[in-house]
């Protein structure tokens, strides 16, 4: 299963993946397989695997960057979400990652499964998926505050 992406959407996963990439690049104990999870989906965002060897040859090269609110945290982590379940295949691996990083956004870590939730029950509900990011969005104004 292949989900198309407009290019707001891929620009905005994009941007989330570099902000992970470097949350975890930066990491002294990041796990192995977390920068192997994390390489493989920027495989899958199209970044070329020398635009990756160079990041992870040069970690300073990027810098990870807070989230102005958790508004904007909350859509990062919807991104990843949104990302891990494109190619159809939800792995422990990428949920860990994730889970781990919405933690560094301060949130619980079902979150992510919650999201992940949302996303792929959508479609059988009748629900878009930029509704599905606008209902997320007005829950976290709504409960989480800025």
């Amino acid at each position: 299963m292949s989900l198309s992406l407009d290019r707001d959407e891929l620009n905005s996963i994009r941007k989330s993946y570099y902000n992970l990439l470097a949350h975890f690049i930066h990491m002294e104990s990041a796990k192995e397989d977390f920068i192997d999870g994390i390489f493989k989906w920027g495989v899958q965002l199209d970044f070329s695997k020398k635009d990756i060897y160079d990041v992870i040859a040069n970690p300073m090269s990027i810098r990870f960057t807070k989230p102005k609110d958790k508004v904007e945290a909350i859509e990062w982590v919807y991104d990843l979400v949104y990302m891990i379940y494109l190619d159809g295949k939800v792995e422990d691996i990428e949920l860990e990652i994730t889970t781990e990083y919405a933690k560094k956004l301060g949130f619980e870590p079902h979150i992510v499964n919650d999201l992940l939730k949302a996303i792929v029950t959508a479609p059988y509900d009748g629900i878009e998926k930029e509704e599905v990011r606008a209902e997320i969005k007005q829950f976290v104004n709504e409960n989480l505050g800025k």
